[in-house]
């Protein structure tokens, strides 16, 4: 069974991210800001993060560059509503295997999820 953890700030988009990729076959972690995430990440190993940018705490993007300077290397997919080319571009240099915008529509996510995993 696949681990995946999501990090965003509003419970609301995690009940959304869960009910995209559907809850049937993934152990299902959550974590309210880059921070906790971080924790989580620390103690248990995880297949893939999906990971909102804008966080109180500790951002997407701070999480994934500690992360990457504490050689902890997980698949990470951003879901996000906006997000401008040099946020794009550092996300890309930090290895982030895809982007899904909000509002989530359609399979995109769920696809993205299953694509990421069966290379991971």
């Amino acid at each position: 069974m696949n681990k995946i953890l999501i990090v965003d700030d509003s419970r609301t988009q995690r009940n959304w991210i869960k009910a995209s990729i559907g809850e049937d076959g993934y152990d299902i972690k959550e974590a309210g800001n880059g921070s906790e995430a971080l924790t989580l990440v620390e103690d248990e190993q995880f297949d893939l993060i999906l990971c909102d940018l804008n966080m109180p705490v500790m951002s997407g993007v701070d999480l994934m560059e500690t992360m990457k300077a504490r050689d902890i290397s997980v698949p990470v997919i951003i879901i996000t509503a906006d997000i401008q080319d040099s946020t794009k571009k550092k996300c890309m240099d930090l290895s982030v295997k895809a982007f899904v915008n909000k509002p989530l529509k359609d399979d995109r996510l769920k696809n993205a999820v299953e694509e990421v995993l069966k290379v991971a």
